[in-house]
């Protein structure tokens, strides 16, 4: 008896639709549940939602449809399809090639700014025979129009005008819900053919990312796609901010792109702009040999790397890209600072960037000759500001290197005769800078004979500013100076006429001063000769003179004086409290009570003498104190040997210093008394 097939209760035929059409390759989500309920009959897409158990078109999907569902809930075993080919009607597939298919939110964020609000469609796609559905390449902004019937996207109906929700409740496709109009009858604009490349060139683009990937290819992170987007813009010799101007965008969207940054993620639609910017399909980021560059084992010798360098050049040729260093090293595999460790390698690579670089030039002569133009109009600026033409200031003004400029051949055969010229523009402006420097003397030397001021090179350079070893460089300038040296016999002669005149004219404005009753200081006799004190005692002849008038020092003097006595009375009637209270007069408390600090005794002679001579009166009063003391120590020794020999005891010196009331310390200080007890030495021992 044949063994019967179990049967599977989770697929019986009453659990699924009646009619149950398989998804378009590339049909969103909305299209295929719109296309199940019409196909069966329902009048509401909720009805299609109760029999799938899941709010596949409820009102967080009406916000946000062909995203990924939380749940298919049984839709999988009402039309028989997997779940994974359901997973290709939304922008699951996109996600995970960006890697940001983990969380519904982050995919909304990423594609925020590149979906419409509205549906849009091509009434000629959705009049071919085959089944008619709403493609999913449609649902982006980027995508222009239709690159199969080169037409324009419509956002609206033809007939009414009207913005066409992206998910209408009541399953019917290609008809407008406002009017009930035929989408397909619509009217379309023609694409122009650049717009149709566009076209073509996003729609293969879109259709690679929303596609199932390859068995075993992964999703990338932002950082590895960061780096092949870093990679294309340094084999077109960009920089940031040129990619950033070419993408219209700023330098942190470039800078998020490449760097994958989490703090700035960039969007779908700014990586699209990206690629535009570098001329690159967005698949081709994604390419296998791309992303993951063949790294073959360790070449053992120079041959076989020659060899791997030699197919990546032909394969670069073939593709019409640059043939540069660093596009060969990737596709080798090795980084060009490894591949230069070969000699013949290095040849060959340092030949392709020398042929780059002809290349260039060679194939760039209207840039050639705009260079020529502005060289010359720089020199001739240049020139018209009187300032020397070199090549770096012409390079200046271009706003361009002389290493990069020089590649041109025309632009180097004019800057090359620019450094013979060096020496002759260096001699001209020193020449220029003599004359300059001796004209600048010349009048410093009149103003000082106008003022009647000795003419110094000392004062001559610092009046014109300058330095006295400065005077080496300009040998017409020093020959100059070097007439009016202090040491010369012309300048003492000048010194002695000039002293001369000024004691002349010292001596009648004193005398005027003096006719006319006035106080005669040197003040005022600076002032009436119009010249500074400082420049009159430079003079010794003249200093005398102003030494007899009396001026701030005299004044000064008076008035010391003047503070002298009055301390000095101070000073006495200090000494007469003390000698009333009967405290001893010391020089500190005076010095105390007077309020005057010993540091300023020097300002007031009379009343250092004063203290002096108190200090001696004290010191003399010590030393007779101390004497009468010495002779009464010395009595009382006396008096105890004697009563010690009187009683027969032993006479010791701790037995005397005892009797006399007396300590070894104090008797140390009177020799006397040291005398009488070092007769007694013995005993004590």
């Amino acid at each position: 008896m044949e063994e019967r097939e179990r049967f599977d209760p989770e697929c019986a035929v009453w659990k699924r639709l009646p009619l149950h059409p398989q998804p378009r390759p590339l049909e969103s989500l909305s299209s295929y549940l719109i296309r199940l309920g019409e196909a069966n009959g329902l009048s509401s897409l909720s009805e299609l939602d109760a029999l799938a158990g899941a709010p596949l078109s409820g009102p967080g999907a009406l916000l946000v449809p062909d995203f990924p569902p939380p749940s298919y809930g049984g839709l999988a075993q009402l039309t028989g399809c997997p779940e994974a080919r359901l997973k290709e009607t939304t922008f699951w597939h996109l996600g995970q090639r960006f890697g940001r298919a983990r969380h519904p939110l982050t995919l909304r964020r990423f594609l925020a700014g590149s979906l419409p609000s509205c549906l849009r469609y091509c009434p000629a796609c959705l009049t071919e025979p085959s089944t008619p559905a709403y493609t999913l390449t449609w649902r982006f902004l980027s995508l222009p129009g239709c690159a199969a019937h080169g037409q324009a996207l419509l956002d609206s109906c033809g007939h009414c005008g009207s913005a066409l929700p992206l998910l209408a409740r009541a399953p019917r496709l290609a008809c407008c819900p406002a009017c009930g109009g035929d989408m397909r009858t619509c009217a379309a604009a023609r694409l122009s053919a650049e717009a149709k490349q566009i076209a073509a060139r996003r729609t293969r683009d879109l259709e690679f990312l929303l596609s199932c990937p390859t068995p075993g290819a992964t999703g990338l992170e932002a950082v590895d796609i960061g780096k092949q987007f870093v990679a294309l813009r340094q084999q077109r010799r960009l920089t940031i901010t040129e990619a950033a101007h070419r993408m219209g965008g700023e330098e942190q969207v470039v800078l998020a792109i490449e760097y994958g940054s989490r703090f700035k993620q960039a969007t779908f639609g700014e990586y699209l702009r990206y690629a535009d910017a570098l001329d690159c399909p967005l698949q081709e980021i994604f390419r296998q040999d791309r992303v993951h560059p063949p790294r073959s084992l360790t070449l053992e010798t120079e041959e076989q790397v020659l060899t791997q360098v030699e197919e990546a050049i032909r394969r670069l040729q073939a593709e019409s890209s640059p043939v540069v260093p660093g596009a060969i090293g990737e596709l080798v595999g090795r980084s060009v600072r490894d591949l230069h460790k070969y000699p013949r390698v290095s040849t060959v690579l340092n030949r392709c960037k020398l042929e780059r670089g002809r290349q260039t030039v060679r194939f760039d002569r209207q840039r050639e000759e705009e260079l020529v133009q502005l060289v010359e109009q720089a020199i001739k600026q240049v020139e018209f500001l009187g300032k020397p033409v070199t090549q770096l200031r012409v390079c200046a003004m271009v706003g361009m290197t002389y290493q990069w400029l020089i590649q041109y051949p025309r632009v180097k055969a004019i800057l090359l005769p620019i450094a013979s010229t060096r020496t002759e523009n260096v001699t001209r402006r020193l020449h220029r800078e003599d004359q300059k420097l001796l004209e600048q003397a010349e009048q410093v030397i009149r103003q000082l004979e106008s003022w009647g001021e000795p003419v110094s090179p000392g004062r001559i350079c610092e009046l014109m500013g300058i330095s006295r070893e400065r005077l080496s460089t300009h040998p017409r300038l020093k020959a100059l100076v070097d007439q009016y040296h202090e040491n010369g016999p012309e300048s003492r002669q000048r010194t002695r006429e000039r002293e001369a005149e000024l004691v002349k004219r010292t001596e009648s404005v004193i005398v005027h001063l003096a006719s006319r009753g006035e106080l005669v200081t040197q003040r005022r006799v600076c002032k009436s000769l119009g010249l500074s004190q400082r420049y009159l005692e430079r003079y010794s002849r003249v200093k005398a003179l102003l030494a007899q008038c009396k001026g701030k020092r005299t004044r000064s003097r008076l008035r010391t004086e003047q503070q002298e006595r009055e301390l000095l009375e101070h000073m006495e009637r200090a000494l007469k409290e003390l000698e009333a209270t009967g405290k001893p007069a010391l020089p500190r408390t005076i010095g105390m009570m007077i309020q005057l600090p010993f540091q300023r005794l020097d300002d007031y002679p009379r009343l250092k003498a004063r203290f002096q001579q108190i200090l001696d009166e004290y010191q003399r009063s010590q030393e007779w104190q101390r004497q009468t003391r010495e002779e009464e120590f010395a009595a009382r020794l006396q008096q105890a040997i004697s009563t010690r020999e009187e009683q027969g005891k032993a006479i010791t010196q701790s037995a005397l210093l005892k009797m006399a009331c007396l300590s070894k310390t104090e008797a140390r200080k009177y020799p006397c008394v040291q005398t009488i007890l070092a007769q007694y030495a013995t005993n004590s021992g």
